[in-house]
Order: structure tokens, then C-alpha cells, then sequence
């Protein structure tokens, strides 16, 4: 199995980014919750929470893929971690959209922060791994890589 995730992209990418989100989601969860001691400004509470999860998503993601890609000459290396990393910060204004409006419509329809924090950053994972997963597809972005 470890072998298939290593050698398949559409695989190492789409977990890699999985894993990131999700532990992102989770640790990011707490400080969400903490905004209740200063605001309850919904719009502050919604961007508060997508900083601190592009944050701690695109650390983990980084390190996950150099694990995965060790293998690879360092200028490969870096020329596909920022290749990637381009495609989640294009990305990041669909998952900005889709996750903090969700964010707010939630918290505005009577859901505490934090639930509706973990329900629609999934939610955002959820439609954003689909389209970069179509893209990829039709892009050429999950062929091996070439030395």
C-alpha cells in the first residue's frame, strides 16, 4: 500500500493534501473556538479561521510532499512543491469562498462556530479535491515525474 501512494501522484497528491486539511481542520478548531473570549463578529470569526488553517495546511502539506518526493533532485523537488503549492493557492479562493461563506451561513442559521467551522472547511476540502483531482486529470499535473 505505502508503495502505491508513493508511486502513483494522483494518490501521494490527493492524500498528501487530504491529511493536511483535515489535521489543519482539527488543530485549527480550537483557536476557532477561542475567538469566543474577543468576538463574535461572524466575518472576523470566518476569516480568523481560514488564516490559521492556510497556515497550518500548506506547512503539513510542504512537509508531507518532500517526504513522498525525497527522491527527486532537489530543483525537481521544488519546481513540483510550488507547481502544486500554485494550484492551492488558485484554489484557495474557491476553498475561501465555498469555506467561509458556508462558515458564516452556518453560524448565522443558529450552528455554534466551531461545528460549523469542521462542517464547511470539509465541505470546501471535499469540492475543491474534486476539482483539482478533474484538472489534474486533464492536465497532465499526476504523470510521473521524469528525472
Amino acid at each position: 500500500m505505502i508503495s502505491k501512494y508513493k508511486k502513483y501522484r494522483i494518490i501521494h497528491i490527493n492524500v498528501n493534501i487530504i491529511i493536511a486539511s483535515v489535521v489543519s481542520i482539527l488543530l485549527a478548531a480550537y483557536p476557532v473556538y477561542l475567538t469566543e473570549m474577543f468576538t463574535n463578529d461572524l466575518i472576523l470569526i470566518a476569516v480568523i479561521s481560514f488564516l490559521i488553517d492556510g497556515i497550518i495546511d500548506f506547512g503539513i502539506f510542504s512537509f508531507l510532499h518532500l517526504l513522498v518526493s525525497f527522491h527527486l533532485p532537489k530543483w525537481m523537488l521544488v519546481k513540483d512543491l510550488i507547481q502544486i503549492q500554485g494550484h492551492r493557492i488558485i484554489l484557495s479562493i474557491v476553498y475561501f469562498f465555498v469555506a467561509v461563506c458556508s462558515h458564516i451561513f452556518l453560524m448565522m442559521h443558529g450552528f455554534e462556530r466551531v461545528f460549523a467551522f469542521l462542517l464547511s472547511y470539509i465541505f470546501a476540502l471535499i469540492v475543491t479535491r474534486t476539482i483539482h483531482t478533474v484538472y489534474g486529470l486533464k492536465s497532465g499535473l499526476f504523470n510521473e515525474r521524469q528525472m
